[in-house]
């Protein structure tokens, strides 16, 4: 199977385990007695797991509702590697302008 595929079908979970817990805060808001469900099985398992949040917070509170527990070194590692390609364009560009300005200004010179 392709990893693309894969890592569709464990997106898929995920979102369906994020709605699951959505409905059962719905149906507990309303007032109904509904438990929170586990999430549904998909028709074809996925070979590879994705990330799965540590644990469920139960708040009573409506003021501070965590949705995700967001795994920061996924995120952290994607911003380093994008500052890292800008600094090496920054890097490549000044080496091409200084190799510009030699060749206009200083070849010249030396080849007299």
């Amino acid at each position: 199977m392709s990893e693309p595929l894969e890592e569709l079908r464990a997106q898929r979970a995920l979102i369906q385990q994020h709605l699951d817990w959505l409905d059962a805060r719905i149906a507990a808001t309303e007032g109904s007695s509904a438990e929170p469900t586990l999430p549904h099985a998909t028709s074809q398992p996925c070979s590879t797991q994705a990330p799965v949040a540590d644990e469920i917070v139960e708040v009573t509170d409506q003021t501070d509702v965590p949705f995700f527990d967001i795994d920061q070194t996924t995120h952290a590692s994607t911003t380093s590697d994008i500052r890292k390609a800008q600094i090496g364009c920054l890097v490549i560009f000044v080496i091409a302008i200084l190799g510009f300005v030699f060749l206009l200004f200083g070849l010249p010179y030396l080849v007299d």
